[in-house]
């Protein structure tokens, strides 16, 4: 029987919450040094929500969870979702998984299945895979984006411990060509979510900026062409703080015009609308802005639909249709209707829609 948490319990959550939060970086798996002030913090904070998820179950601990980080940021509920995937996994072991949700970029998912595979060795990711299935249903490639995560965390970050990750992934059924595994497995090469340093994406050196798709096998370019522009975008941002966001988004459409897979690169500059809501307090993704920086990244119409289809999806699915249909606003006859497909995420998207054919 849940008890409703009481007024010390939810100022205990708000506390210990806040002294990981000031104290982590945001990846949090695996490499912190032991006993470093971060590494008590975290160990501490996982060991309440361990207690919590016993007491009342993952789903009521989740909720409250929410609550407690509501007003912090996006990178901070990311590592907060970590810290909870980890305590799901202690808790209640492989059952744990029902427990996970994919709000706060999936880092419960990241975790939970990072711990998984760091205990059981790669032979469990088919057994993730199925409870993926399971679980979520027809939505479990979003689970399953986490098999990846902890596939690369567990392997390494070379260019050939990535090649054997997507391989592993490609082994799965019904893993996505973009997303799924395979994205999972890109995320964590680029982004380092789970690596345990501050913030220590992928070095970005300009010479190398298609790298690693051009080392890649090519049946694997697609994954990795669609997820560089989010490291692009962070990446860049880092090595020039005072560019404007309008000036990076016009670099980065560029370097898509350089790959291999256009199309694939432009989908991807859209699917990073979320990273224009970072950092600070978290806030709805802006449509307008979505508009803007897909304009400033296109060189010719197709690539402004495709990156705007990509974001009107995305919104479309995280706030709402009438949100997503305005990352469409202005595109006219056939152009709308595609968008319109994406923003609703209709059935023609689940049948795979082909793009208009008088886009130049």
């Amino acid at each position: 029987m849940y008890r409703t948490m009481s007024k010390s319990t939810r100022i205990a959550i708000v506390v210990v919450c806040g002294f990981l939060l000031g104290s982590l970086a945001a990846g949090v798996y695996g490499v912190v040094v032991a006993d470093t002030p971060q590494a008590i913090a975290k160990r501490n904070v996982e060991q309440y929500w361990i207690v919590r998820i016993k007491l009342v179950g993952g789903t009521r601990a989740k909720s409250e969870l929410d609550a407690a980080i509501s007003r912090q940021s996006r990178a901070e509920k990311h590592t907060m979702a970590h810290v909870f995937g980890a305590a799901l996994y202690e808790a209640d072991g492989m059952a744990g998984i029902s427990g996970c949700t994919s709000d706060y970029s999936y880092g419960c998912f990241h975790e939970f299945f990072g711990r998984v595979i760091d205990a059981s060795g790669i032979g469990a990711i088919e057994d993730l895979d199925m409870r993926c299935k399971e679980s979520f249903g027809p939505a479990f490639l979003a689970c399953q984006h986490g098999i990846g995560h902890g596939l690369v965390a567990h392997i390494g970050y070379q260019t050939r411990d990535l090649e054997r990750a997507l391989d592993l992934c490609e082994s799965l059924p019904d893993d996505d060509l973009i997303g799924g595994c395979r994205g999972g497995a890109m995320m964590e090469f680029n982004m380092h979510t789970m690596y345990g340093l501050d913030d220590a994406i992928r070095p970005y050196v300009y010479r190398n900026r298609l790298e690693p798709c051009a080392s890649l096998d090519k049946k694997h370019y697609p994954a990795c062409v669609f997820s560089l522009p989010q490291w692009w975008v962070h990446a860049i941002h880092e090595q020039t703080p005072t560019e404007t966001t309008v000036g990076i988004y016009r670099t980065i459409g560029g370097f898509c015009v350089e790959s291999k897979d256009r199309d694939r690169c432009f989908e991807g500059i859209g699917n990073t609308i979320f990273i224009l809501a970072s950092p600070g307090p978290e806030r709805p993704a802006d449509p307008v802005l979505a508009v803007a920086m897909c304009a400033a990244a296109q060189r010719t119409a197709r690539d402004e639909l495709l990156c705007r289809k990509t974001a009107a999806n995305i919104v479309g699915i995280e706030i709402s249709h009438e949100e997503g249909l305005r990352v469409c606003s202005g595109l006219k006859g056939a152009s709308y209707e595609y968008c319109r497909h994406y923003a609703e995420n209709d059935s023609a998207v689940q049948a795979g829609l082909r793009v208009p054919t008088d886009i130049p």
